[in-house]
């Protein structure tokens, strides 16, 4: 049977939020849509939840997985989808009842292979709009080449995400793409990033849609020991893209981001006493390369840069160690 809209949700030890995610998805106004539960070897009650879902409702689908992250089990949603769109949501997420029937009529009107729609934050206090200025771009002949060259800007919010839009299966199959399953990290903005290279027209809906639960908790909230590397890996390869694409960019804001996460990461590993990994970071010569652009960044985070820059790493630890107190 075919869909206008299959909804791929990776499953894993969710069940805290999985009902109201799976309520939202289910309360959708549009009148062809499949869900796909993809349960990635929960060690809680979330496959069980699933299942008694699929057992009341004909257009949902269980796929039990041993645990392999989320690219690999959207991988396997997206191959399993019989939908002419494909949808994505995280299952500690919800959206509005209104999301797919809007986002799929406005592919019908402008046979774009890509629809975006503006998004909640909710941090459990309080639910804010995501400000997503993209206008400019969509009165811009080249929107494609202007959405790729966002992802060297700080200006790129929701774009990244691939939960806040709807992507045309066919057009996913004919060209090849898929999640990184290598990826821990960025994997949504790689297959974004890929989707753009392809992609012939993009729609974008300025109503948020899609509530993005954020919690001190989450892993997005959390620094990892690895921070480092997967910030250098991801502006290494998008470096390499930019460069193979033609897109101009501004070198201060293409490292904005990188550079605040360095001295981020610095500062939480003083806070953990492992000082080899700030080391590793101060070393670096990735890093020291990226501190000649530092235009955009605040005073205290450039007289940081220019301490690397000059080699006066003593200073520069101890300023780190006083900001970590």
């Amino acid at each position: 049977m075919s869909y206008k809209i299959s909804v791929i949700v990776p499953v894993y030890n969710a069940e805290q939020y999985l009902n109201q995610c799976i309520d939202s998805i289910l309360n959708q106004t549009i009148d062809s849509l499949e869900l796909l539960l993809l349960n990635d070897g929960s060690k809680d009650n979330s496959g069980a939840i699933c299942d008694e879902y699929a057992k009341k409702y004909d257009n949902i689908r269980v796929f039990h997985l041993e645990n392999g992250g989320p690219s690999r089990a959207r991988n396997i949603g997206i191959s399993e989808a019989n939908g002419k769109f494909v949808g994505f949501v995280d299952s500690d997420d919800y959206i509005e009842s209104t999301m797919f029937e809007k986002m799929y009529l406005k592919a019908q009107e402008t046979g774009s292979e890509i629809v975006m729609c503006s998004c909640y934050i909710d941090n459990e206090k309080e639910k804010t709009p995501f400000v997503m200025n993209y206008k400019s771009l969509y009165e811009n002949e080249d929107v494609i080449k202007g959405l790729s060259s966002r992802y060297s800007t700080q200006d790129h919010t929701g774009l990244f995400s691939v939960c806040n839009k709807i992507i045309n299966k066919s057009f996913i199959s004919n060209n090849n793409l898929h999640f990184d399953e290598d990826l821990i990290r960025a994997e949504d903005a790689w297959f974004v990033f890929d989707c753009l290279k392809y992609a012939k027209k993009v729609s974008f809906i300025n109503e948020p849609f899609y509530y993005y639960r954020q919690v001190e908790t989450s892993t997005m909230h959390t620094i990892q020991n690895d921070r480092f590397e997967r910030s250098k890996a991801f502006r290494n390869k998008l470096q390499s893209e930019n460069d193979s694409l033609n897109l101009t960019y501004d070198k201060n804001e293409f490292f904005y981001e990188f550079l605040y996460e360095c001295f981020t990461y610095c500062r939480a590993m003083y806070q953990q006493k492992n000082v080899d990994a700030v080391n590793a970071v101060i070393n670096d010569d990735f890093f020291k390369n990226a501190c000649n652009y530092s235009a955009c960044m605040p005073i205290h985070l450039r007289l940081l840069c220019l301490l690397e820059k000059m080699n006066v790493k003593n200073l520069l630890k101890l300023l780190l160690k006083l900001w970590a107190k």
